[in-house]
């Protein structure tokens, strides 16, 4: 009960700090001027309600996906979005232990976990879509869309395959090894963003669709044609979800091509392989929510 209480407050707590956002894979509505916000007076960092450091991303536009990766990753298309803060880092080891401790939420087998993510500051592995779902709303945020982490992982630097540039560098990055690192191992990209390359791959929002990019919305577009049965139940059954879940990033046992900013990877929401893990965002705007009943 004490679980399902506080997932449920959490979830009030995350929709009351959205701002409608007409994210879906069909249409749009338009902003209107009273849901504008004005983005210079945010700050351009801030501590989340877990404690983890958050860096402003700024509103705006970008070319999404890739005409040199896999299928999935066609056609290049543009994407334009609003401001939002991500995690400056994956969420550890330590900060997910609070959250089992606080909500009572099922605990992973420690000593598996310990196998690769082996201090506290490492990034928790071996999480489902729904832990990584459940650990964002008590810290009264999201995942990130599909769209947003690519647009974040860019740094703002426009047709670039990795954060930091255009050719693999296994100094700034942890791919193609036996371990992962302990967070903020390498240099940030622009937005002072780390580990958005290797070491764990990062759960997405999005539901999964190899050819959603012909029919991408290009204003806040999120995959999710499965999402109505959430919003109707509003019981907190993520597991009832269907189809595969994007994740972003690749991991430690990557190789160079995975790691890309334009690569999709997918798996089913209830996997949690010793790779899987996440970061979070948060919405700019005062009582911003996602239109899950959008049409698809």
């Amino acid at each position: 009960m004490r679980r399902n209480l506080t997932l449920i407050y959490g979830f009030l707590a995350v929709t009351a700090c959205f701002c409608i956002l007409s994210l879906s894979c069909g249409k749009n509505k338009p902003e209107t001027q009273k849901g504008r916000i004005n983005e210079a007076s945010l700050t351009k960092t801030k501590i989340g309600a877990d404690g983890a450091k958050m860096a402003l991303i700024p509103a705006g536009q970008f070319q999404m996906g890739s005409e040199d990766g896999a299928d999935d990753e066609k056609p290049v298309h543009q994407v334009n979005l609003d401001a939002f803060y991500i995690d400056v880092n994956e969420v550890t080891v330590k900060q997910y232990k609070k959250f089992v401790n606080v909500t009572g939420h099922i605990a992973p087998d420690w000593n598996q976990v310990s196998q690769s993510a082996r201090t506290n500051n490492h990034p928790m592995t071996g999480i489902t879509w729904d832990d990584a779902m459940a650990y964002a709303i008590w810290a009264g945020k999201r995942l990130p869309t599909e769209a947003e982490w690519e647009y974040a992982a860019r740094g703002g630097v426009p047709s670039q395959k990795y954060p930091w540039g255009n050719q693999a560098n296994p100094t700034l990055a942890t791919y193609s090894v036996a371990m992962p690192t302990p967070i903020g191992s390498h240099q940030p990209n622009k937005y002072g963003l780390y580990d958005l390359a290797g070491n764990v791959y990062e759960w997405c929002l999005d539901e999964y669709e190899k050819n959603y990019y012909k029919s991408s919305p290009k204003r806040n577009p999120i995959c999710g044609r499965n999402m109505q049965e959430f919003n109707k139940t509003f019981s907190m059954d993520r597991k009832k979800l269907k189809g595969l879940r994007v994740l972003r990033g690749g991991s430690w046992t990557s190789s160079a091509k995975l790691i890309r900013v334009t690569s999709r990877s997918r798996f089913e929401p209830t996997a949690a392989l010793h790779d899987f893990g996440f970061r979070c965002v948060e919405s700019t705007k005062p009582n911003d929510q996602i239109n899950w009943n959008a049409d698809h």
